[in-house]
C-alpha cells in the first residue's frame, strides 16, 4: 500500500485534478495568437488536453468495471471457502460428539465454533482489505461491498467485506497512475510535436527571410511546404517579369515625354537654320555678300546649341557606374535638360548651395528618382488644371544641407494627394492615373533606391493645394571629391610642323568624307577616303598612313573592327581619330584604346573642322 489513509488519498487526488482542469482551461480559454506556429501549438494542445480527459474518463469507467468485479469475485470465492471450512469442522464436530463421546454436545459446538473463527481468520488474512464481523450488524454500514454467510449447523452468522477506506484507496491509487501515465505520455508527445513545429517555423522563417530579400526560397524537406516553396517561386519569377516590364514601360513613358522636349527643341534650331540657309541663298543671288557673315555666324552657333544639346541627351540617358553623386553639380549641369523634359507653361524653379553636396547614389539612380518625381510633378499640375485654370503652375527644386544629412525637395503646384492615396503611396503598381497612363512603379522604385542608400523620404501633400517630396540622404564627406581636370585652349602652330603627313578618312557618309577631304587637302600630303572598315584595312594593308579619320558605325565593318586590325600591324601602326554620334557600349573599349595611345582623340559628331586643325598640328603627346 502506497498510503495508509484513504482520506489523504482522496484529498491529493482531487488536488491533482483540480489543478490540472484549472491550468487546461487557462490554456484552453487564454488569448488567441496571431501566428501560424501559436496557432498549431495551441492545437496540439487542445487535442492532448481533450484525449487525457477521454483517456482519464475511459479508464475511470474501465477500473470501476474491473474494481467491482474484483471485489465481488473474492468475497464469493471468500464465501464458498468460508462454507466449505464450516463443513470440515461440522464434520469434526459430528465425530466428536456422536463417535468419541469426548464431550457434550452443547460443549463440543462451542468449541468448534471457536475453533472455526481462528481459522477464518487466519486464512482470510491473505486477502488485503478485508474485514470479519461476527453477527455484528453495525459494521456492515462501514464496509462498502460485503456479504452476509451463515452455517446454521454450527450456527454460525458473521459478515466479511472490504472497508470503504480499502476501496476508495484501491481506486485512488490505480487513478492517480492512469493520470500519470496519460500526462507523460501527454507531455511526450507535446515534446516531440514542439520539436517538430519548432523545425517546421524555423523553415518557415527562413522561407521569409528569403522571399523579403528577393532570394529564391529553397525547399525544407516537408511535401507540403516544398509544393507551397515551388509555386511562391514560380509567383515571385512571374512577378519579377511583370515587374520588369512595367518598369520598362515606365522608362519609356519617361523616354517618350524627353523626346518629345527634345523634338520640340531640336525643331527650333532646325527652324533657325533653315530660315538662315534661305536668307543666305537669297543674298548670294543678290550678290549681297555683306549680309553672309552674321547669318553663317548665326547658324554656326545654332550648330554647336544643337550639338550642347546632344551631348546632354546622351549623358543623361547613359549608363554609369558612378557610386556617388555631386548633388549640386549634376542638377546645375542638367539643368536645362529638366526645363526640356517639363512643359513650357509650368515655371521650373532650382535653388542649390553654393557648396557642393555628394550623395551615396550613383547618377544613374539619381537620374531615375529625379525623372520619377518630376514627372509626377508636372502630371499632378496638368490634373489640377482640369479643375482649375486660375494657379501658378510651378515645379521648385531645392537642396540644402541639414546636419549630416543632404534634403532635396522637390515641390509643386498640383492637384495634392488625399491621406489615403499618401497612405498607399509607395505600393508597388497603386496608381490613380487612368489605363495606359501608369504603372505604379515609379514611386515605388523610387522609395527602394532612397531607402537602400540608407535614406528617407516624407511626403506632404494636400489637396489642391500641391505636393512635396523631402528625400534625406547621408551627406558624404567633401573631401573624396576629386575635381575634373579643366580643359587647356591647344596652341596653333603652321603646317610646316605637322606631324601627320598622310591621312586616311572613313566614313559610310559620302558628305562628310568629301568635306574632310577638300578641308584637309591643303594642310597634309595625301588624303584617301574609304566608305567602310572594310575597305579602309584593304588599304592599309597595301601603304601606311600616319592617322585615320574614323568613323565608329558603318555597314558590314564597323570602327570597333578596325581598332582590333590595327592593333595586329607588325609595322608601325596609324594613330587613330574617332569620329561618333554616340558611342554607346563601345566607350569602355574606345577610352581603353585611349589610354593605350592607339586612340589619340574621340571627335563627338557634330564638331568643328578648327579641331581637324588643331589635331593635325599638335605635337606627339599632346591630346
Amino acid at each position: 500500500m502506497w498510503f495508509q489513509s484513504a482520506h489523504a488519498e482522496v484529498i491529493l487526488l482531487q488536488l491533482l485534478l483540480f489543478l490540472f482542469i484549472v491550468f487546461n482551461l487557462i490554456i484552453i480559454f487564454m488569448k488567441p495568437q496571431v501566428s501560424l506556429y501559436e496557432h498549431y501549438k495551441k492545437s496540439i494542445l487542445k487535442t492532448i488536453i481533450f484525449l487525457s480527459f477521454l483517456l482519464l474518463l475511459l479508464g475511470g469507467f474501465t477500473l470501476f468495471f474491473i474494481g467491482w468485479t474484483y471485489f465481488n469475485m473474492v468475497l464469493k470465492n471468500i464465501e464458498r471457502e468460508s462454507l466449505l471450512l464450516a463443513e470440515k469442522h461440522y464434520t469434526k464436530f459430528i465425530y466428536k460428539t456422536i463417535v468419541a463421546h469426548t464431550a457434550t454436545p452443547e460443549e463440543a459446538i462451542i468449541f468448534e465454533r471457536m475453533h472455526y473463527y481462528e481459522t477464518l481468520k487466519s486464512s482470510l488474512s491473505s486477502f488485503d482489505g478485508i474485514r470479519i464481523s461476527i453477527q455484528d450488524q453495525g459494521e456492515k454500514d462501514s464496509l462498502l461491498f460485503s456479504r452476509k454467510i451463515s452455517f446454521t449447523p454450527l450456527g454460525i452468522s458473521f459478515i466479511v467485506g472490504f472497508s470503504k477506506g480499502y476501496v476508495i484507496s484501491w481506486y485512488g491509487t490505480r487513478i492517480l497512475f492512469l493520470f500519470t501515465a496519460i500526462f507523460l505520455s501527454g507531455a511526450l508527445i507535446y515534446y516531440f510535436q514542439m520539436v517538430f513545429l519548432k523545425k517546421i517555423k524555423n523553415s518557415l522563417e527562413r522561407i521569409t527571410k528569403e522571399i523579403t530579400s528577393k532570394m529564391r526560397p529553397s525547399p525544407v524537406g516537408f511535401y507540403e511546404i516544398d509544393l507551397l516553396i515551388d509555386n511562391i517561386n514560380q509567383a515571385l519569377e512571374r512577378e519579377r517579369d511583370h515587374a520588369e516590364r512595367m518598369a520598362t514601360q515606365q522608362k519609356k513613358a519617361a523616354l517618350g515625354t524627353l523626346a518629345g522636349g527634345y523634338a520640340h527643341e531640336f525643331n527650333n534650331l532646325l527652324q533657325i537654320l533653315s530660315s538662315n540657309l534661305e536668307l543666305i541663298e537669297y543674298y548670294v543671288q543678290k550678290k549681297e555678300c555683306g549680309n553672309l557673315l552674321p547669318l553663317l555666324i548665326k547658324s554656326r552657333e545654332t550648330i554647336l546649341r544643337g550639338q550642347n544639346l546632344a551631348r546632354r541627351i546622351l549623358y543623361f540617358t547613359k549608363i554609369t557606374e558612378t557610386e556617388k553623386t555631386n548633388l549640386s553639380q549634376f542638377l546645375r549641369e542638367n539643368f536645362e535638360t529638366l526645363r526640356i523634359f517639363v512643359p513650357r507653361a509650368i515655371n521650373l524653379e532650382l535653388e542649390l548651395p553654393s557648396t557642393d553636396l555628394l550623395i551615396p547614389l550613383s547618377e544613374e539612380s539619381f537620374k531615375e528618382v529625379l525623372i520619377n518625381l518630376v514627372k509626377n510633378a508636372f502630371e499632378a499640375i496638368e490634373e489640377r488644371e482640369k479643375l482649375d485654370k486660375d494657379f501658378e503652375k510651378k515645379i521648385s527644386i531645392r537642396a540644402r544641407k541639414e546636419q549630416e544629412f543632404t534634403v532635396l525637395e522637390i515641390s509643386d503646384t498640383g492637384i495634392g494627394m488625399s491621406e489615403e492615396v499618401k497612405s498607399r503611396l509607395f505600393e508597388p503598381f497603386f496608381t490613380t492615373k487612368g489605363i495606359g497612363r501608369g504603372t505604379g512603379l515609379g514611386l515605388y522604385m523610387v522609395h527602394n533606391i532612397i531607402h537602400n542608400a540608407q535614406g528617407n523620404i516624407e511626403v506632404e501633400s494636400e489637396y489642391l493645394r500641391g505636393t512635396t517630396f523631402k528625400l534625406y540622404l547621408p551627406l558624404v564627406k567633401e573631401e573624396t571629391l576629386t575635381p575634373a581636370p579643366e580643359s587647356l585652349p591647344l596652341k596653333s602652330r603652321s603646317p610646316t610642323e605637322q606631324r601627320f603627313k598622310k591621312v586616311l578618312i572613313v566614313d559610310d557618309e559620302p558628305d562628310i568624307r568629301e568635306a574632310l577631304r577638300d578641308f584637309i587637302k591643303d594642310l597634309v600630303e595625301e588624303v584617301i577616303t574609304a566608305e567602310n572598315a572594310l575597305e579602309a584595312w584593304k588599304i592599309l594593308e597595301k601603304q601606311p598612313f600616319d592617322l585615320c579619320f574614323v568613323d565608329l558605325f558603318m555597314p558590314e565593318k564597323g570602327g570597333d573592327w578596325l581598332l582590333k586590325k590595327v592593333k595586329t600591324m607588325k609595322e608601325k601602326s596609324p594613330k587613330i581619330v574617332i569620329m561618333t554620334g554616340y558611342s554607346g557600349e563601345m566607350e569602355d573599349s574606345i577610352q581603353e584604346a585611349l589610354k593605350e595611345g592607339l586612340v589619340i582623340k574621340i571627335l563627338r559628331k557634330p564638331f568643328s573642322l578648327q579641331e581637324i586643325v588643331k589635331i593635325l598640328t599638335q605635337k606627339e603627346g599632346e591630346v
